[in-house]
């Protein structure tokens, strides 16, 4: 374990909780080795623990920008530390020595790197140290991503492509259990909005890889799904009240 770099500020909740919020949202920085820090960014409720790494300072020659980000997770600022989304100082710490050696591993070129191996390094770096179940997501990611979208160059993606994939899962076939497709009612309303709730959520499992690989400096830009926005009003459940007549006969069947 390595030696934990000390900070009066950032140690405890009570000291963080003395500091001022800063108006512009800025992180207080300490410097844990060379070329990486630990952030602490103050809100209202509580702070979050964010990492940022000199591209040099991990010999990452092939990064797309000077600096590498990682938001670490919640400060134990208003809950005790779980040691995955809140965490102390030290379990922030520890998680940005971490995160600078991943960012070692990982020497391929923007120009080569493509949408599986987004996705492999997410599930690697990310997802699995969090301790989630990777069934449902996996299947998700085997279904709807990878066939599509997996080879494709990362950094030559398009709001446009991206968008047009959108728009083919809500207008697909919906998956049923045992990986079957079935056609479903295009006509009717609320078999329409589950589908679009079904593709928000699929966009939701493709951008968080990408994500991950645009802080972690492997790709240039996040421009190209940032601005693919979710189909709206597609999580509300469809709301209908009942008629006289069906209000009589459920009291009726209660008598």
């Amino acid at each position: 374990m390595a030696r934990l770099a000390r900070s009066p500020k950032l140690e405890t909740r009570e000291a963080r909780i003395k500091l001022p919020t800063p108006a512009d949202r800025r992180p207080y920085w300490k410097q844990l080795t060379p070329g990486v820090f630990i952030g602490y960014r103050k809100n209202a409720t509580g702070g979050v623990w964010v990492c940022r790494i000199a591209a040099k300072a991990v010999g990452r020659t092939d990064a797309a920008s000077p600096y590498l980000f990682k938001t670490l997770g919640a400060a134990d600022d208003t809950a005790d530390s779980n040691g995955v989304d809140i965490l102390t100082y030290r379990q922030a710490f520890d998680a940005a020595l971490e995160f600078a050696e991943d960012c070692k591993t990982h020497d391929k070129p923007a120009a080569k790197y493509i949408v599986a191996e987004a996705v492999a390094d997410y599930l690697k770096e990310h997802y699995q140290k969090e301790g989630r179940s990777l069934a449902r997501t996996l299947a998700m990611l085997e279904a709807h991503i990878l066939p599509t979208l997996g080879k494709r160059i990362v950094a030559e993606l398009t709001t446009k492509e991206i968008n047009e994939w959108l728009m083919r899962l809500a207008a697909g076939k919906k998956r049923v259990r045992g990986g079957h497709l079935i056609d479903f009612n295009k006509k009717d309303a609320e078999e329409v909005r589950r589908r679009k709730a079904s593709a928000n959520r699929i966009l939701t499992a493709l951008k968080a890889p990408l994500n991950h690989a645009y802080r972690a400096g492997r790709v240039p830009s996040d421009d190209a799904w940032r601005r693919v926005a979710p189909f709206k009003r597609a999580d509300a459940p469809k709301v209908r009240y009942l008629s006289a007549d069906e209000a009589r006969r459920l009291l009726n069947a209660c008598g």
